[in-house]
């Protein structure tokens, strides 16, 4: 209700994470020639991006580094006997060096890695902690090396097992059996306890068909600030240019991990900055995909895949517009956001990308007015403008639109400042400009959005960051995303 389209397409089950796009060729590296579907290895690759880390409280981080490079040893020997040719295991096992070493580059013995799994985990602490921390390297094995391959954890459980006492292993039992999602509390581990809440997430995260939502826009629309404002931190470009031709897409995790990650030709679980913002010249296909925690003030968090496309009007590279489009025609996705440019509505290439959408769309539509914070208020109206947008897309065909405004900066820079990220002087410096102006009556955004969609509610005395974000629009918006699917 409230949507463009006729909501065809929706509840697809378990299809393929990419499955509706277009055929971009052999050297996608997975996609099968002349068909729009992934094989299966890749799609758990993708699948593996919503997957979040359990290394911030790893019990493991608080012994001595000898040990910590003995208990790397274990991991590498799983990996290397397992999941050699596996990218997620490889990249995982990177991570794993970099934070449980601080960086440093791991030690082996004089002949190189333990090529036997007891001279791995031989140790010459007194207290022979691997038999200590024995679920803790259980869990980790299966979750570098096995995650969603229970036959291969198997495998790695029965080597495993082999090391300690037969009194030990029915709790050893357990603890396999719940982590392939057997219904045990795991009740007096201690050392467990991180691992278990981390693992019950990510499983439940896993068991979530995802919410696919695809935006697209006009070059200067705003639509890569608004991916950042979705996810509440930098993920993308946003010069007033066209910067890529690259398809992006953006997974949720469920829960804060500190990890951002990027599939950009090659796997990288730790991408800064500088990664997320430049495409690797080394990737000769059409997408980068990025795994990272979307900030929100909502309680529950949903499994939500982003799909970001190039500008569709750009004049020095026509192929952003042949790769949009043809991706639209092709997918499939739960929604549709079409973000315009609320400081130059009625463009001839917005409207010509309007009628596009119209003859190719066969889901939901959600038409975003971004930039109307730069109204002002006795020369513009936000409401008259999304009045007049209505009317204009009844015009182009669209039944009954359901046409929204958002400020996308003034949301970015609240999700910053709520989640204590660093903020340049003059973001400081707009963020109180526009918490000042998102208050007044005239330019209160969220009031502007459907009933039903109203977003997390606030405290009288919650903080700015918090204000502003409502009063953005922001909450609105993810909650119509976030429930899509219920509508």
């Amino acid at each position: 209700k409230g949507f463009a389209g006729d909501g065809k397409g929706l509840d697809r089950g378990s299809r393929g994470v990419w499955d509706g796009n277009p055929d971009v060729g052999e050297e996608s590296g997975g996609l099968c020639k002349g068909t729009l579907r992934m094989e299966k290895s890749e799609n758990m690759k993708l699948d593996r991006l919503s997957v979040a880390q359990m290394l911030q409280e790893h019990p493991i981080k608080n012994e001595q580094e000898g040990y910590r490079q003995r208990y790397l040893w274990v991991l590498d020997y799983v990996v290397r006997k397992y999941s050699a040719e596996d990218d997620w295991a490889n990249a995982a096992l990177t991570l794993y060096r970099s934070v449980l070493l601080d960086g440093k580059e791991p030690e082996y013995t004089e002949r190189g890695l333990p090529k036997n799994l007891k001279v791995a985990t031989a140790t010459k602490f007194r207290a022979f902690k691997f038999f200590s921390y024995r679920y803790c390297l259980l869990a980790d094995c299966i979750f570098i090396a096995a995650f969603s391959d229970r036959e291969k954890g198997k495998k790695i459980f029965a080597e495993l097992e082999a090391l300690y006492q037969k009194r030990y292993r029915k709790k050893l039992r357990e603890v396999f059996e719940f982590l392939y999602g057997a219904e045990n509390s795991l009740k007096g581990i201690s050392q467990l306890e991180y691992f278990r809440d981390c693992w019950t997430k990510n499983r439940a995260f896993q068991q979530q068909v995802p919410i696919k939502v695809l935006i697209t826009a006009t070059m200067s629309a705003g639509k890569s600030t608004l991916l950042n404002a979705l996810a509440g931190k930098k993920v993308n470009k946003t010069q007033n240019e066209a910067c890529t031709a690259k398809i992006h897409s953006i997974f949720n995790k469920p829960y804060e991990d500190g990890f951002s990650y990027e599939w950009d030709g090659a796997l990288n679980l730790n991408a800064g900055l500088e990664d997320l913002m430049d495409d690797s010249v080394d990737n000769q296909t059409e997408y980068v995909s990025v795994g990272t925690f979307f900030r929100s003030c909502f309680p529950e968090t949903r499994r939500v895949w982003l799909i970001d496309t190039p500008g569709v009007n750009s004049a020095d590279n026509v192929e952003h517009k042949t790769i949009t489009e043809k991706l639209i025609r092709k997918t499939d996705p739960d929604m549709v956001i079409c973000v315009l440019n609320g400081q130059a509505i009625g463009t001839d290439d917005e409207r010509k990308h309007l009628l596009f959408l119209k003859e190719q769309c066969r889901c939901r539509i959600l038409f975003v007015i971004n930039k109307v914070d730069s109204y002002r208020k006795n020369e513009d109206s936000i409401r008259q403008t999304l009045e007049t947008t209505r009317k204009e897309l009844e015009k182009v065909g669209f039944q009954s639109p359901c046409v929204v405004p958002v400020s996308a900066y003034a949301a970015f820079l609240a999700k910053q400042a709520y989640w204590g990220e660093p903020m340049e002087e003059e973001e400081a410096d707009d963020m109180e400009r526009l918490a000042h102006k998102l208050k007044r009556d005239a330019f209160r955004l969220d009031v502007l959005y459907p009933k039903e969609s109203a977003g997390s509610d606030l405290s009288a005395d919650c903080s700015e960051a918090e204000q502003l974000m409502l009063h953005s629009g922001i909450l609105n918006l993810e909650n119509m995303i976030y429930h899509i699917k219920e509508q």
